[in-house]
């Protein structure tokens, strides 16, 4: 069957053309004789209309697609642009993300932060993107709607920066600390030797600079008789008033280059204090400074011990070091009764031989008594006498602080720091509340602070989640750490009583500083600081509701032990830790804190410890007013242990975890 073009579908039987049937619908074929009747014109019209409705369904269709689709959420407040140009102005897009992420992400981050050292990080750059701004604070006059602790700030920091007052005042505040802890005014010898008393010496140091040497003080509470005792303890030679140098930054040079920074450091300062004297002499008393100081290091490290300190009398102590030396006259000999009587004058403190005294590594007490016994009263009399010049160093005149400034130049290979810097930072070592109470009445983080204790609380339960989730856990222990996880305190901000009316004064009461004397005024805040511990000495444990265990200004965050409580001051709550515009660049920022410093809560003590003590071959606490030392960080060994027998020990047992 054949069909040609333009015919009609016909079906046909074999041989047969009669009675053809077509199967073309009629509908089809009404239509093409419709359409065979219009013009050439009219059929072009039909097709447009044709097309032009199926264009018009098609458009239909799509923008019903569109219309139910959710637009893309994009965030345009002020929040959101400030990270999307930190984030694009640290990225190097000269790097692939898939062979350097990291270079890719923030390369070009250095090239846009001023750097201090080696080290580069957002918390040195905030830091001092803060201290710039505290700066502006206490350079203002003070008002007569500023709290007194807020004018003795602007006062201590108007002495700071005030050089020309310092070198007329040459070395006479230094020569009267000097003399206020019994020692000469210049490199002690034999004859100043004859009247030293080592234990009143230490005492009186203890009293004026709050100070610790050779022998480490703190306060513990005896949980048998539920009243505050002394701690004592090892320690090595270190400054009690601010410096700007750590004693955990490491040092950029070998040792014997360190060595030869430290002893011309020691004869130039000796120089300026005994410009008379021979330099040779001078260097080999220095060296010999450094030999003593070497002896104490090594005594610390043999005789470290993680057990908790000991219990016992001062009578018991003083049997240790005395039994230590068996044979001939003690060129010195420590007196504990001696050392309270000094220590607690003027206190209206009664003590005796059968008061009760924490230990912390008793052997050390005695291998201190050997030395006594057969070292010359000169040696451990210049040794005191160092410690206690270069602690004042950093606060007097040009020539002395110009040579500290040298040393460390030398030591770290970094820039010297600005005066204002400097004194920005000895100033908030000992009046950072006040200085909080300002940036808290202009900065209300009441909101800011909410979110985080939520974020807190949102990461705790995903970490219970987490624990609970572990196949190796055993379950006693699963709910022991569910259990201190959830017992965990927070301090995020600004202390809620910091501005409470008289509350501030409060914390500050009997704090006085003398306009024009710097140094003085510095020493006199550390001897009422003092004068504060001893006065706990004997008595029941405060409930102090100021108890902050961080400072509100410091960019950094921390984990408490002795309190249970993770601190997030209003130092850290800025960008690029929080105020990222979105939850989830915050919880990836703050939140990643908050999550590191949860899990310091699990830390395994004696580890740290064991690595802190080989890193910096010592630990310190100095005794001084919580709020004023920041922490401490709660964090020393001394602290730690002496918490685990003291008032909180059902606490601490109900806390502890035990990983097997």
């Amino acid at each position: 069957m054949d069909f040609k073009e333009g015919d009609q579908e016909v079906v046909s039987v074999t041989g047969s053309t009669n009675h053809l049937v077509g199967v073309t619908p009629k509908r089809t074929r009404k239509w093409r004789e419709f359409m065979k009747k219009r013009t050439k014109g009219e059929k072009i019209l039909a097709a447009a209309l044709v097309l032009l409705a199926v264009f018009a369904l098609a458009l239909l269709v799509s923008l019903i697609i569109v219309a139910s689709r959710r637009p893309p959420s994009v965030c345009f407040s002020a929040e959101c642009v400030r990270t999307a140009s930190m984030l694009l102005e640290n990225m190097d897009t000269r790097f692939s993300p898939c062979s350097d992420f990291y270079k890719f992400a923030c390369g070009r981050w250095p090239e846009a932060h001023i750097t201090e050292g080696a080290v580069n990080s957002w918390f040195a750059d905030r830091t001092r993107y803060l201290s710039s701004k505290i700066e502006g604070v206490l350079s203002e006059n003070a008002t007569a709607a500023d709290p007194l602790p807020v004018v003795n700030a602007k006062s201590l920091y108007a002495s700071c920066m005030n050089t020309t007052r310092m070198d007329e005042l040459g070395l006479e505040p230094m020569i009267n600390v000097l003399d206020r802890a019994g020692l000469p005014s210049s490199l002690p010898d034999e004859e100043t030797a004859v009247t030293f008393s080592i234990s009143k010496t230490l005492a009186k140091i203890q009293r004026v600079l709050s100070m610790d040497l050779l022998i480490q003080l703190s306060m513990a509470v005896d949980p048998k008789t539920n009243k505050t005792v002394m701690v004592v303890s090892p320690t090595l030679g270190s400054s009690s008033l601010p410096e700007l140098v750590s004693s955990e930054e490491r040092v950029a040079v070998n040792s014997r280059e360190a060595l030869g920074l430290r002893l011309a450091y020691m004869t130039g300062v000796m120089t300026t204090l005994q410009p008379n004297a021979s330099v040779t002499e001078l260097g080999t008393a220095a060296l010999k400074i450094l030999v003593v100081d070497s002896q104490v290091r090594s005594d610390i490290q043999k005789t470290d011990t993680d057990d908790a300190p000991t219990l016992m009398t001062f009578a018991e102590l003083q049997d240790i070091m005395d039994n230590a030396n068996s044979t001939g006259t003690p060129k010195q000999r420590f007196d504990w009764m001696e050392f309270l009587t000094v220590l607690l004058e003027g206190l209206n403190k009664h003590v005796s031989v059968n008061d009760t005294v924490y230990v912390s590594s008793p052997d050390y007490f005695a291998l201190l008594a050997q030395r006594l016994h057969r070292t010359r009263p000169e040696t451990y009399q210049r040794y005191l006498w160092w410690f206690l010049v270069t602690s004042m160093v950093p606060h007097s005149t040009e020539e002395l602080r110009s040579l500290k400034d040298d040393l460390y130049e030398a030591l770290f290979r970094r820039s010297r720091q600005t005066r204002a810097t400097k004194c920005v930072k000895y100033v908030k070592s000992f009046f950072n509340m006040a200085i909080g109470y300002k940036f808290a009445s202009m900065d209300n983080l009441e909101k800011t602070t909410a979110k985080v204790k939520s974020m807190l609380r949102d990461i705790t339960d995903s970490f219970e989640r987490l624990v609970d989730s572990l196949q190796w856990m055993d379950t006693v222990t699963k709910r022991n750490a569910a259990k201190k996880a959830r017992a965990i305190n927070s301090f995020v901000g600004y202390p809620e009583w910091l501005l409470v009316p008289g509350q501030l004064e409060d914390l500050y009461k009997d704090m006085e500083v003398i306009d024009g004397q710097f140094l003085l005024s510095m020493v006199s805040l550390k001897g009422v600081e003092v004068k504060g511990i001893l006065n706990t000495m004997g008595e029941p444990p405060i409930n102090d509701t100021k108890g902050w265990v961080a400072d509100p200004l410091d960019v950094n965050a921390f984990y408490g032990r002795g309190s249970n409580a993770i601190a997030i001051p209003a130092g850290i709550l800025q960008s690029p830790f929080y105020f990222l515009g979105l939850e989830s660049l915050n919880y990836g920022a703050i939140g990643s804190i908050l999550g590191h410093e949860l899990t310091h809560a699990f830390d395994v003590e004696v580890s740290i410890r064991r690595e802190r003590l080989r890193r910096e071959g010592k630990e310190r606490v100095v005794v001084g007013r919580g709020h004023d030392q920041s922490l401490r960080r709660e964090s020393s060994v001394l602290r730690h242990s002496v918490r685990q027998v003291q008032l909180h020990l059902q606490r601490s047992i109900e806390w502890n975890v035990d990983f097997g």
